[in-house]
């Protein structure tokens, strides 16, 4: 069985690690290109769910005329990915604090 990897990237994080503005990052976040959860004022990604939506990037057609989908078909995709961030950060979370009772 293959263990979930809960780690949780900052904004600042990921834009080192992709070797870009923290702006971008934000930006992609908020229209769901990168799937990403809000806490209070603060961004963050989960690792794993990351790495997961960027090797799926990696696989998309670069023209949406070559075929593979629509930009509403990857879209779609980017907003169940951030879905899955959710859930993940919700659960995640969840241990965090039933663990500090």
């Amino acid at each position: 069985m293959e263990e979930t990897d809960y780690t949780i990237l900052s904004k600042e994080e990921v834009a080192k690690l992709l070797h870009c503005e923290e702006n971008t990052i934000e930006e992609k976040a908020r229209t769901g290109q990168l799937p990403a959860v809000k806490i209070g004022r603060t961004w963050v990604f989960m690792r794993e769910t990351l790495f997961h939506r960027l090797f799926e990037m990696s696989l998309e057609p670069k023209n949406p005329r070559e075929g593979g989908g629509s930009v509403h078909a990857r879209n779609a995709r980017a907003i169940q990915a951030a879905e899955h961030a959710k859930e993940d950060a919700e659960r995640m979370l969840g241990r965090r604090s039933a663990s500090r009772r």
